[in-house]
């Protein structure tokens, strides 16, 4: 989630807490991704890498539920910053090349095929 934060979210923060801590707050980001959804994926990996006790000093394991959400949350953040960028750009191309291809249509943007 650091790299990602850092190279898709322009978050240059040191700790990963402080990244998204920005995030959260960063309202140009669709809620969804925001509502608090990072802050839940940190704390599970802490749980995982940070043995975690209860009131009781039983140990609190983080379970195969929670192993699949982060890895949901994960594919969510590829699939918002990557993966949906590339896919439009890739119609928008074949159909800047459509829209040229027809004299009497102008194109949509001032610089086609980027």
């Amino acid at each position: 989630m650091t790299d990602l934060l850092k190279k898709y979210a322009g978050r240059s923060e040191h700790g990963l807490t402080d990244r998204i801590n920005k995030f959260d707050k960063d309202t140009s980001y669709p809620s969804t991704l925001r509502d608090n959804l990072l802050q839940y994926g940190r704390e599970i990996g802490d749980f995982a890498a940070h043995t975690q006790e209860d009131d009781q000093a039983n140990i609190v394991d983080v379970g195969p539920a929670e192993a699949e959400w982060t890895l949901d949350l994960v594919e969510r953040l590829f699939e918002y910053f990557i993966i949906s960028p590339a896919r439009d750009a890739e119609i928008k191309a074949k159909m800047d090349k459509k829209i040229q291809a027809i004299p009497t249509r102008k194109p949509l943007r001032k610089d086609p095929g980027k």
